[in-house]
């Protein structure tokens, strides 16, 4: 299997074809064409019995909107982006043309999850299962949907932290579901694979409500394993540390922060979206087949214990630190 390079919004490897399906309010810049692409890609299923669909349902732009994708998707031009007919690109500038494209397409077809917790998660859950099951003989899931938000404790309305809940631990567990059923009813096994978060496993300031949500994604991810192993189906967490994305990228623009996350990293640097995709492309290959029930943390070593703060550290350029106070090598920490 390639590596993922983010080159196209899904790829044919032998008998596999991947497809990613984000909200419609946040379209990357590959997303323009994503309709047409799955057009094409649904011909294609209907000429192979053997589909193999891996779905990436997240809520955001960043594992999941092309990031973990590998490969030149087929007709690309040599210049890596597939030609634009004028009618895709006037029904993406039309958000209401756009939106009843979608609708006809998928969600007709995703009646299993439509009535799920929330209609912001049949929204974004549901077109992806539905593209999947419309195309799969067996499929694999990628459950990616993520949230966060900096509130302290004592601050946290109950609505903040239902939203919190909703979109990282129901919205997982809704897609999640949905998507084993499908497996299990179809008797041909299947990847799913998880997203957690090394907070899930350690105290975050002003992130309680996330903290217990990811804590919840990798409780759930291990039972799962544990369930439907019986069924050929392997389930694993990925739990990614200070990654480059969407959501991140706002905080890491900030000296201090960016300096911070350098600080309590053995490698020195936050990771990019593209060693989690590897990683994801890794756990639904043939290889990974007896890897079931395990939670990998991608992390750079962000996860084992603080290197004391009169430690000198000894990063080379361009990620040295001289720190002069503890408070500056954590200024998480109070004095």
């Amino acid at each position: 299997m390639s590596p993922w390079d983010g080159t196209g919004l899904y790829e044919t490897d032998g008998p596999v074809v991947r497809v990613t399906l984000n909200r419609p309010e946040r379209r990357n810049a590959l997303d323009d064409v994503l309709i047409e692409e799955l057009d094409e890609a649904v011909k294609q299923a209907d000429l192979d019995e053997a589909i193999r669909v891996i779905i990436i349902a997240g809520a955001g732009k960043s594992f999941s909107a092309g990031h973990d994708i590998s490969g030149p998707a087929p007709n690309m031009e040599a210049g890596g982006r597939k030609a634009r007919s004028r009618e895709a690109q006037t029904t993406w500038k039309d958000p209401e043309r756009r939106l009843k494209r979608e609708q006809f397409l998928y969600f007709d077809k995703s009646l299993a999850i439509r009535n799920t917790v929330k209609p912001t998660i049949a929204q974004v859950q549901g077109p992806c299962v539905a593209a999947g099951l419309m195309l799969a003989f067996m499929c694999d899931l990628f459950a990616n949907a993520g949230f966060s938000r900096l509130v302290p404790f004592l601050d946290i309305t109950a609505e903040q932290w239902q939203r919190m809940i909703d979109v990282n631990l129901t919205g997982t567990f809704s897609v999640c579901q949905a998507v084993a059923r499908q497996m299990v009813a179809q008797r041909k096994g299947g990847r799913m694979i998880v997203t957690a978060s090394v907070m899930a496993d350690y105290n975050g300031n002003q992130q309680a409500h996330y903290c217990a949500a990811k804590a919840g994604v990798k409780l759930l991810g291990k039972c799962m394993a544990a369930e439907l192993g019986k069924h050929r189906i392997t389930v694993n967490v990925i739990s990614p540390g200070v990654i480059a994305t969407e959501m991140t990228t706002p905080l890491l623009e900030e000296a201090g922060i960016a300096n911070m996350v350098r600080a309590i990293t053995p490698l020195g640097r936050w990771g990019e979206a593209r060693e989690v995709g590897r990683l994801v492309a890794f756990l639904a290959s043939d290889d990974a087949a007896y890897i079931n029930g395990q939670v990998i943390n991608v992390d750079g070593g962000q996860s084992l214990p603080l290197v004391p703060p009169w430690r000198p550290l000894d990063y080379t350029e361009p990620h040295a630190v001289d720190w002069e106070t503890p408070r500056q090598r954590y200024p998480f920490v109070r004095s």
